[in-house]
């Protein structure tokens, strides 16, 4: 399907305005709020189910509705934990039924640039953004932070990491790799000499991050991308697959790109993965209730108030959602990820690969992300199936 300027409706561009607020609201009440009430307003209330998801997304919601129910009033549940769940609620009830029907590349141009002009504004000294982030995305010591991002080298580029208006490199990974998502899927609205531009930006961009999840999720994207949008075939994606494999073994045993942190994959799966494995694990050995283990405890404080864990979550979504809302949860989850796959366009499933995600951060227990997630899974869901009608 190939959208011109002149096709778009109203609601497109409401559609679209929320997607780049999503990512660029600062985190603070204004984007608290914004989630379930954007999500309400761009509901279509009148639009009867033809996506044959509804038990699954039922099934989510009742479940999420006894996690509610169980845990309500508990010294760990928290009021923030409570109204993420009535927001993931609003959000399910809303999969493929959101009014518009594309992403416009004008507000992916201005995602796009924001965060990476957000990313390098500290290192290249621009004061009004630099300004602007220090007024509206403060944070906890700030001070110490913004020396440290003012004394950024481009000589110790993928070493010493940026994060831009989400300070975490992980985070901003994460959410400008949904922003190449949502580039790819509309690629069509671009001309190629603008994606010759914004592309090698956002591939700069992640690089700069130094995430080795990111960079595994990057590769997956691009070959996801040309293995379905047929630009190449399967021999040409092994052929150019072995020969990038080549290329990078060389650049790290003959130069500094060994020093590049998002190249170390296997020391961050020896390191990070174990940390947040073994906090599970130090869960599960805990007295746990079979309802607490079927339907969770809603918040991560429970590591802290009642088991004397020591840590505010897992630092994993596959984790989280266990502790915050059970395995009955993430088992439907599953199944209905598994569904969605199955009905999606070939040209729209290189949004998958963001959920490798799961495995080192977090999409579905992230407040700011799963509303992100689940906008572009519903829109390209419902794309997949008016043009496999059509």
């Amino acid at each position: 399907m190939k959208y011109k300027t002149n096709n778009l409706k109203i609601s497109d561009h409401l559609l679209s305005i929320t997607w780049l607020l999503l990512l660029i609201l600062p985190n603070n009440n204004l984007l608290f709020f914004f989630v379930p009430i954007s999500f309400i307003l761009l509901l279509k209330f009148n639009n009867s189910s033809k996506y044959k998801l509804d038990v699954l997304i039922i099934l989510m919601i009742v479940s999420l509705i006894i996690t509610l129910f169980l845990n309500y009033g508990k010294s760990y549940a928290l009021i923030k934990d409570v109204f993420r769940v009535i927001a993931l609620i609003i959000i399910l009830t809303s999969f493929g039924r959101l009014k518009g029907g594309v992403i416009i590349k004008q507000y992916i141009v201005i995602a796009a640039l924001f965060l990476i002009i957000s990313q390098f504004a500290f290192a290249l000294k621009i004061t009004p953004i630099m300004d602007l982030i220090k007024t509206y995305y403060p944070m906890e010591d700030e001070g110490n932070l913004y020396i440290r991002l003012e004394n950024y080298s481009f000589s110790n580029f993928g070493i010493q990491r940026l994060g831009g208006i989400y300070y975490n490199p992980n985070q901003y990974a994460r959410y400008i790799e949904l922003v190449l998502i949502a580039l790819l899927c509309e690629f069509r609205q671009f001309r190629r000499t603008e994606l010759l531009i914004i592309f090698p930006l956002i591939v700069l961009s992640i690089a700069a991050t130094g995430s080795r999840t990111s960079f595994l999720v990057f590769l997956f994207i691009l070959l996801f991308f040309l293995y379905f949008n047929k630009l190449f075939t399967p021999k040409k994606i092994i052929l150019l697959s072995v020969a990038t494999l080549g290329v990078l073994s060389y650049l790290i045993i003959s130069t500094n790109f060994a020093d590049l942190r998002m190249l170390k994959v296997s020391e961050g799966l020896d390191s990070s993965f174990n940390i947040k494995l073994n906090v599970l694990m130090d869960y599960f050995a805990e007295n746990i209730s079979i309802l607490s283990l079927l339907f969770g405890n809603i918040s991560g404080m429970v590591l802290i108030i009642k088991y004397n864990i020591g840590i505010l979550g897992t630092d994993f979504d596959i984790g989280n959602i266990i502790v915050y809302y059970g395995f009955v949860f993430l088992i439907i989850l599953g199944v209905f990820l598994t569904k969605v796959y199955k009905k999606y366009s070939n040209k729209y499933k290189i949004i998958f690969p963001i959920l490798l995600w799961m495995f080192s951060s977090a999409i579905i227990t992230n407040y700011r992300t799963a509303p992100i997630f689940f906008l572009m899974l519903g829109l390209y869901y419902r794309r997949s199936l008016i043009e496999g009608k059509s």
